[in-house]
């Protein structure tokens, strides 16, 4: 395939900054086990601007993990903080649903949260149970899409799950993030996606950009979303997958950024 301008932009180091970036997956602060740097807002935004990223989705570590209120209202903060730039996910923790309601209630008169954040791995819950039911219920009538962390050979998230589940909840769509994780789960989430209508896929993790070629070419460029999982992961590598994959510049801009305005309800 011909070189298109953003791999030469992206040879010579330069950013995206004349297309639309926007980064569906990445969490804020501080990890249980281990030190990332550069973790707050200010830090991503560093390493955002010098990717060319316009606006990134955020669920912070502390809502998937201990305190999941906690990690919304840093979100919040950060959207508030830098108007445009950070959009939030709000984490729900399943294992307390009488607080489910009230958490999504919280930021109703905000639109900078716009969308919901899932993981039933971190949380110990699986992805049928009904506190994620009444999340799936909640989505659809907040017009609130879902991101959920799926993984392959893990019981609780594996992308096959989802597909009774997107069927059951056709007015909610679903994110899966890391496609599944590894090539089987990978495999999974691609049948998954072609068999419902309201489920997308997502690009962080161990994909490759052979795998972002294979995908586009099943399931088209429309239905896959670029995560980087900034700060887990750096940002740099995960926008290199999908400006050196073998498809389409037209479908580049689709997985960059276009997909997700889409989703989110971006002007």
């Amino acid at each position: 395939m011909t070189r298109d301008d953003l791999v030469k932009r992206a040879n010579a180091g330069r950013p995206l900054s004349d297309v639309a970036l926007v980064d569906f997956h990445a969490h804020m602060g501080p990890y249980y086990n281990f030190h990332i740097p550069f973790n707050d807002a200010t830090g991503m935004l560093a390493s955002m601007d010098a990717l060319g990223i316009d606006t990134t989705l955020v669920c912070p570590h502390m809502a998937i993990g201990p305190d999941f209120r906690d990690g919304n209202d840093t979100a919040l903060k950060a959207c508030l903080d830098f108007p445009g730039r950070f959009l939030g996910a709000i984490g729900i923790n399943p294992n307390y649903p009488e607080m489910i309601v009230p958490e999504l209630e919280r930021f109703r008169g905000h639109p900078e949260m716009r969308a919901i954040k899932l993981h039933p791995s971190l949380h110990e819950y699986d992805a049928g149970g009904e506190s994620y039911r009444l999340v799936y219920s909640e989505a659809a009538e907040r017009g609130l899409p879902v991101e959920t962390h799926t993984w392959c050979g893990d019981g609780r998230c594996a992308p096959k799950a989802y597909e009774k589940i997107a069927g059951e909840y056709p007015e909610t769509n679903f994110v899966l993030v890391h496609s599944g994780g590894v090539n089987k789960g990978i495999g999974e989430a691609i049948q998954v996606a072609e068999r419902r209508e309201n489920v997308y896929l997502e690009t962080s993790g161990s994909l490759t950009f052979d795998i972002v070629g294979k995908i586009v070419d099943r399931i088209g460029s429309r239905k896959l979303l670029f995560g980087s999982d900034n700060p887990f992961i750096d940002p740099a590598a995960q926008v290199g997958k999908v400006v050196y994959a073998p498809i389409s510049r037209d479908a580049k801009l689709d997985v960059l950024g276009l997909n997700s305005k889409r989703l989110l309800g971006l002007p």
